[in-house]
């Protein structure tokens, strides 16, 4: 719970930064998410608020961790292409 706190306010002052750096250390804490959800071949799933309905185990928790990990490092090396495409689909 202390670690998600910290990353968070992380997350937020980099944005109030700069809107790239924003990004782009929002890529580095989703691709850790990524790497701790290979790490723990255990993936919790349902409402939040609630207890999880249920959980991806083994092959599909690290199909989608690799995922996770994937959209991470992506946001990390281009945030310029990411900040364009949210701007484009806003509207901006």
């Amino acid at each position: 719970m202390i670690v998600s706190i910290v990353v968070f306010i992380v997350v937020c002052i980099a944005f109030f930064v700069d809107r790239i750096l924003g990004w782009r250390v929002l890529g580095i804490a989703v691709a850790g998410a990524g790497v701790w959800a290979i790490a723990a071949r255990r993936i919790p799933y349902g409402i939040e608020g609630h207890p999880p309905a249920g959980y991806l185990t083994g092959v599909w928790a690290v199909v989608v961790g690799l995922a996770i990990l994937a959209l991470g490092l992506f946001l990390a090396w281009a945030p310029q292409g990411f900040d364009d495409f949210m701007l484009s689909i806003n509207g901006s």
